[in-house]
């Protein structure tokens, strides 16, 4: 077994080898923000809120949840645990709206559901999987009004005597997938014990909210710390080439949002021996597999030179990795396939990209945006 360095990961080691680094790097918790101040977006959530000041009627940052349970299920036991999650986090009582001309988080100071049952055991058996979707569906389709809370809907269907559904529509603005599987979902499930045996919560309090974190993301201090940071993006990103992919139409002028997913299936072999080269090449699969996106796209568009995006969990504190919010930061990976090389160099290549883009992620992409003065299209 061996680790695999990025070129600044490996003078930072050799620093701290020769002694020239402390042992450890202290750094200023993220302190409770002042009450009487108006909150601001983080960096993330007003990428989000932005876009979708651009198109309100198309619900763009709708992200559904579905939840199967089987067993026999204490409906207000599951109720008053979903309700304990909203009293813990301030995220999922936060709305956004516009104050002087700038948009900001409003946090109600209490909220609940009533958690909304639909039974669907009066249909016949083979009809009420289709009939569960179709009514999700239809909740995740409406518009989400992001000034007014709460910025989910929720509801339990049960399709048998122990079979339930419970589906989700949150906005992006609010949460994302690891605050999903890493919090709400570990909370959730914690509560719901307690509950049905009469236990107390068993969930520490939380020490500081999202609205605290947006309030020191946005602080003058933040930015100074990213002089590095802002000298790597600043290299990667210049002259940024423009993907031109053959399409069968023209581009146009307006987004019309009109896009589709194409689902597939590979054989387990396949799967199997690409995890095999990952592993015998040092890197890993998410590494192995945007190599063989990025030869995909050179070959369609005759360009070696691409600008790839992706995104990181943005929770690189430890006093937010348990918090229900909205952290994703976007990173550009900008692939260099000049000169042909072997499928085994450009592995080594992206590996060390993506490491690098790793090492400097914590600069938010929309404060990188307004830095570097690059326009957007």
């Amino acid at each position: 077994m061996f680790l695999q360095y990025s070129d600044a990961r490996r003078r930072l080691l050799n620093k701290w080898l020769r002694g020239q680094l402390p042992l450890r790097v202290e750094t200023d918790a993220i302190p409770p923000r002042d009450r009487n101040e108006a909150v601001p977006l983080s960096f993330s959530q007003e990428q989000v809120w932005l876009h979708a000041q651009l198109v309100p009627e198309i619900p763009l940052y709708n992200e559904p949840v579905t939840i199967h349970y089987s067993g026999d299920l204490n409906v207000p036991a599951l109720e008053q645990s979903f309700n304990e999650i909203l009293r813990r986090h301030e995220a999922w009582r936060t709305c956004f709206k516009v104050t002087d001309g700038k948009p900001c988080q409003y946090i109600e100071p209490e909220l609940s559901i009533s958690l909304p049952v639909t039974d669907l055991r009066h249909f016949p058996v083979a009809q009420r999987e289709a009939t569960a979707l179709s009514i999700a569906t239809k909740d995740a389709r409406k518009p989400l009004d992001l000034a007014q809370a709460p910025l989910f809907r929720v509801r339990l269907i049960r399709l048998e005597d122990e079979q339930f559904r419970l589906y989700l529509v949150l906005s992006h603005i609010i949460f994302d997938g690891v605050a999903i599987y890493r919090v709400f979902l570990p909370e959730l499930a914690a509560l719901y014990r307690a509950r049905v045996t009469a236990l107390p919560s068993p969930l520490p309090q939380i020490d500081i909210q999202y609205p605290d974190y947006s309030c020191w993301q946005r602080k003058s201090h933040y930015r100074e710390s990213f002089g590095e940071h802002f000298s790597y993006w600043r290299r990667q990103l210049s002259d940024l080439p423009v993907m031109n992919l053959p399409t069968d139409r023209t581009r146009p002028l307006l987004q019309t949002f009109r896009g589709s997913m194409y689902p597939f299936v590979l054989r387990s072999s396949l799967a199997d021996a690409v995890r095999s080269l990952s592993r015998s090449q040092g890197v890993t699969l998410f590494q192995t597999l945007l190599a063989g996106f990025a030869v995909l796209l050179s070959r369609y568009s005759g360009q070696s030179d691409l600008a790839i995006g992706s995104v990181t969990a943005g929770r690189d504190r430890p006093e937010i990795k348990a918090l229900l919010g909205y952290f994703l930061n976007t990173v550009v990976l900008r692939a260099n396939l000049s000169d042909d090389p072997s499928f085994h160099n450009l592995l080594r290549s992206l590996r060390n990209l993506t490491l690098e883009a790793l090492d400097h992620d914590s600069v938010p992409f929309g404060l990188l945006i307004q830095e570097l003065h690059i326009s957007r299209d």
